[in-house]
This record gives structure tokens, C-alpha cells and sequence, in this order.
């Protein structure tokens, strides 16, 4: 994720900011959180002898990625819709509980921006659909010139939307992180449950924001393995957890960038790590 890949200094304010939760959510004091955590790619060479077999074949390499993880932040359907048999494939060689988080094609949000994009909006839904009991979260990523000035034909792709669809949306323009405009609009997000991702990222500290729409709660984590910087951020977000339960969010998603995802396994470990003694929330 090179969205706000800076180099570290100590100029850069890593703290987290005050949550705001628009979820109205009954009493969950009983139920237990899930942190899932996830990579990008399953087709890392650098992984091979250490965090798969030595001689994986790339048509093995999906296969053996879901024994390291439960989740994958699916970003091949930006470039390309898949077909449903290509799908089903996927599926195949995945066990039952792994959940692909597909992004939404660059046909619909980067070239056509919400316009005249009735029929890869059809032929994404039909994916989506194909993926079944293994899809976790379809998400949305903004152009980086995608302002709020377009509010309104986002609005107007969301409205055709159905509401029980698994969504999250990633806002990158600086203008929805002023003047409370993004607070603005969670209201809309929340009736639907859909999910606004939080980018705890180096160089765009404003797109760490506050607002909670969703009894998901997704972070697009880019990190620098290894750093001062990657241990704060995610103790910091462990700080936050009790807190995630007393308001009822269900699942958090990490979805873990590091440079070339050669150390993502690594990353995951520490995040992991940090809620074992925590009997409230479950790693997967």
C-alpha cells in the first residue's frame, strides 16, 4: 500500500484519535471479538522454506497461504473481474472458514467513477455471489483525487447497493478528513452497517480516523518491519479493544501491508501476540 508510504521520523504523530461509534448496537457483553488478520498476495518466493514448503508451486501457493492465514485482502478483482469458475477454483483449494476480501474493479471506481458502469457493477455482483460462505468484506477504494465534491454520485452508486451487502469503503482525498466530513456521512454508512476502513499509515495521519460505522472495524495496516513505529501502532490499537467490545464490534480486520509482503506473516504474529492474554477477543 504505497497510499502515505513515508520514510519514519520523529516528527510524525503515531497516536491514535478518539473513536466515535454510529453503530447502535444492543447489549454484546457476552459475545467475543475476532481479530482477523490478513496479507495481500499468496505468492510470495521470499516465503518459500521458511513460512511454506521450500518447492511450493505457484498453483500451490493459495493452498498453502491459508495455513498461515484465515483472510486475504483480495486486490486481482481491481485489475480484473473474475469469472465464477475461477472462483469456485479459489475456493477450492482454501478451507471453509477462509474469507477473500475482494476489491472492488478500478473500471467502476477509478476510470468510470461511479457512472455508467451498469455492467461491471453486474458482473461484480455475480462474483461476489460466487464466493459464497468464503467472502468476508468487498471494499471500495476512492481515487486519491476523489473528493468530496463527488459525494453525491457516490451516494447515488451506494443508493443502488443492496444494504445487506459486506462493504467497506477506503476515502483517501484530503477533504474528507476536514471540517467533520466524514462524521457527516457516517450516519448513512451506519444504518447499513458498512464499514469506513481506517489506513494506519506513516504519511497520511488523517486517514486515521475516528469513525466507527460498522460492527467491523477494518484497518489497512502499512508498516515498516521491524520499527519503533509498527509496535506502537498496533499496542496502541490493543489498548483500544476493551473498548471495541463494550460497543459491540464483532470483528476486526487488520490487513497488513508490509514492503513487498516479504515480513506480513512476521507482522501478523505481532499482532497475535498481543491479545493472548486477552479472553475476550479470538485471533484467526
Amino acid at each position: 500500500m504505497k497510499f502515505g508510504k513515508v520514510e519514519l521520523n520523529e516528527g510524525i504523530q503515531l497516536n491514535l484519535p478518539t473513536f466515535t461509534f454510529h453503530k447502535n448496537v444492543i447489549d454484546q457483553s457476552l459475545h467475543q471479538i475476532e481479530l482477523i488478520t490478513a496479507g495481500t498476495v499468496w505468492n510470495v518466493p521470499e516465503w518459500k522454506g521458511i513460512h511454506i514448503p521450500k518447492k511450493t508451486k505457484i498453483s500451490d501457493c493459495l493452498k498453502e497461504y491459508s495455513q498461515l492465514f484465515s483472510a486475504i485482502e483480495f486486490n486481482g478483482s481491481f485489475y480484473r473481474t473474475p469469472t465464477r469458475d475461477q472462483v469456485r477454483k479459489w475456493k477450492d483449494q482454501v478451507h471453509d472458514t477462509f474469507l477473500f476480501c475482494p476489491k472492488w474493479p478500478q473500471a467502476i471506481s477509478h476510470w468510470r467513477q461511479f457512472e455508467n458502469c451498469e455492467r461491471d457493477l453486474d458482473q461484480f455482483v455475480l462474483a461476489l455471489d460466487a464466493f459464497s460462505g468464503n467472502l468476508g468484506m468487498s471494499f471500495i477504494q476512492l481515487p486519491h483525487h476523489f473528493s468530496t465534491q463527488k459525494q453525491e454520485r457516490l451516494i447515488s452508486f451506494l443508493e443502488r447497493l443492496p444494504h445487506d451487502l459486506k462493504l467497506a469503503v477506503e476515502f483517501r482525498h484530503a477533504s474528507w478528513f476536514e471540517n467533520g466530513e466524514l462524521q457527516k456521512l457516517a450516519p448513512y454508512f451506519a444504518v447499513r452497517n458498512w464499514s469506513m476502513i481506517i489506513c494506519d499509515t506513516l504519511g497520511r495521519r488523517d486517514a486515521v480516523h475516528g469513525e466507527i460505522t460498522s460492527t467491523d472495524l477494518i484497518i489497512r495496516f502499512g508498516g515498516m518491519f521491524g520499527s519503533p513505529a509498527d509496535v506502537h501502532r498496533i499496542q496502541k490499537w490493543t489498548e483500544n479493544y476493551q473498548l471495541f467490545h463494550q460497543k459491540g464490534i464483532q470483528r476486526v480486520w487488520v490487513w497488513i501491508h508490509q514492503e513487498n509482503s516479504i515480513r506480513t506473516p512476521e507482522s501478523a504474529v505481532q499482532w497475535l501476540n498481543e491479545i493472548r492474554e486477552m479472553p475476550f477477543i479470538q485471533g484467526r
